[in-house]
């Protein structure tokens, strides 16, 4: 007969893999043995028999059926065949429905005529076996996150072992611009990507960064020292379906020795992560999303100008005459879709509304003398520091901790402990360390606010807002929005605190 095998292990560990070349050992003797033609053995490398979607060799070996290329497939044990009973029955009924027989070696069982009574009670023992095994993982998993269990894989650190991270410094400065680039200038998480690439710093998979995967760092509490396990649980192991776990039922870690942003800086990203979403959410919930998409900053007026007719946010477009190029803003409604979608055809030149809002805010701060005073606080405080003090500190005692690391190793070469290669390697890549932490140091001090600046309580307003050097995010924090109609731009000024 002409015969086909299939095989399964479902972890790709060596002991696993060994036993996957005995399965191929034994039909190819099988088949020796009692003069059958062997196709082809399918065989499923580190894959689940729970689910038949994921296994390629096997829906191979259903495809080649159709195809009518052998008359028996053999298997050496049901549970190799599949662990969910539903899935076990539509493939042997799918291969009974070709005129092909599938025999069950370790069992003696063979699938002829209407027969599946048996074959029905091995499979659903397989399965039970299977969801077995998942409880005792769980129980396994969940006693691990109990004891401080870590991801196998974080950007930004190392693993160490089951319990033990290192950070990787080159990583962990990576991680400190993404946050600050979130909530000191307000970019997005398309737009940090986009600044990350232009400086040459890439994920480890060495291709772009997505955006989900920006989110998902900024969410991390890991970032500034909590470690937080069990937030998810199985809920069918035949599926693979997971539910997040209510708080009560997490376990919290503290590893301040983990820690590679202030708890402050994430809570602010946090504070914005959930802004944004809020915004989000009720734009879509609005129809068409009329307000716009995400939240933006690409520029200083993103997302701020709003059509005075339909409320859109307003796009930026520009084009170039023959003397300089012009920066305007519109309607989105009436940029994408025309007068039918909205009326509103007015623009504004940026430039000139940059003016516009200097003006304001001078004539605002004219009839208010102590308006300029407040402006002044309220730049300190929304302004911060692009990195806590305590940061630069940390990296000043990293670069003496390499120091003393250096003298370490010289006294254990001196002493005869270890030999010169090794000796020199560690020099290297301590005082590589040193350099790197060093360097990063300085680039945190150049960052810093200038404060005498910042105090500056009884200048011109103009003056002070013109040397602020805002951004979007700055600019979201005075004003609520600016609104372009036919003749008119409006500006709505928010409450100072």
């Amino acid at each position: 007969m002409r015969i086909a095998a299939y095989c399964r292990v479902s972890t790709e560990k060596d002991a696993q893999l060994d036993s996957l070349e005995n399965q191929k050992r034994f039909f190819k003797e099988f088949a020796a043995a009692h003069g059958h033609q062997l196709v082809q053995i399918y065989a499923d490398e580190g894959i689940s028999g729970k689910q038949m979607k994921n296994r390629a060799a096997f829906l191979a070996m259903l495809q080649d059926a159709r195809l009518g290329r052998f008359d028996l497939v053999l298997v050496k044990d049901i549970s190799r065949f599949a662990r969910n009973t539903v899935d076990f029955l539509n493939a042997v009924r799918e291969l009974k429905s070709e005129n092909i027989e599938v025999q069950f070696l370790s069992n003696n069982q063979t699938v002829l005529g209407n027969s599946e009574f048996v074959l029905t009670v091995f499979s659903a023992l397989a399965q039970e076996e299977s969801a077995n095994l998942s409880k005792r993982v769980k129980f396994g998993k969940r006693v691990n996150a109990q004891k401080g269990r870590v991801p196998n894989a974080v950007y930004g650190y190392r693993k160490l072992d089951t319990f033990r991270l290192e950070i990787v410094p080159e990583e962990a400065d990576v991680v400190r611009q993404i946050f600050q680039l979130y909530v000191a200038q307000g970019l997005g998480a398309r737009k940090i990507g986009q600044v990350l690439e232009q400086r040459r710093l890439y994920p480890r998979s060495g291709e772009k960064w997505l955006p989900t995967t920006i989110r998902r760092m900024l969410k991390n509490p890991l970032y500034c020292g909590v470690l937080e396990n069990h937030k998810y649980e199985i809920a069918d192991f035949l599926t693979g379906r997971q539910v997040m776990l209510p708080q009560e039922e997490r376990f919290v870690h503290q590893r301040p020795q983990l820690r590679i942003v202030s708890q402050e800086l994430w809570l602010r990203a946090q504070t914005i992560l959930q802004e944004r979403a809020r915004q989000y959410q009720s734009r879509a919930a609005a129809g068409s999303n009329p307000a716009g998409g995400r939240a933006s900053a690409a520029h200083l007026f993103s997302t701020l100008i709003r059509c005075g007719s339909c409320g859109r946010a307003c796009v930026r477009r520009r084009w170039r005459s023959s003397r300089k190029e012009h920066v305007y803003w519109l309607c989105s409604g009436f940029n994408n879709h025309g007068a039918a979608c909205c009326p509103n055809n007015a623009t504004v030149q940026e430039d000139w509304l940059q003016e516009a809002l200097l003006g304001q805010f001078a004539s605002i701060a004219r009839g208010d003398p102590q308006f300029a005073k407040r402006v002044g606080e309220h730049l300190q405080r929304l302004k911060g520091q692009p990195q806590e003090p305590s940061e630069a500190e940390r990296l000043e005692k990293e670069a003496a901790r390499c120091l003393q690391k250096i003298e370490k190793y010289k006294q254990l070469y001196v002493n005869g402990f270890i030999p010169l290669q090794e000796l020199k390697e560690h020099v290297a890549q301590n005082e590589q360390q040193r350099r790197r932490a060093l360097a990063q140091r300085e680039r945190i001090k150049r960052q810093e606010p200038d404060e005498a600046f910042l105090r500056l309580q009884g200048q011109d307003a103009a003056r002070l807002i013109a040397l602020a050097q805002w951004n979007n995010m700055d600019l979201k924090k005075l004003v609520d929005k600016i609104e372009l109609s036919a003749g008119e731009i409006r500006v709505y000024w928010k409450k100072l605190e």
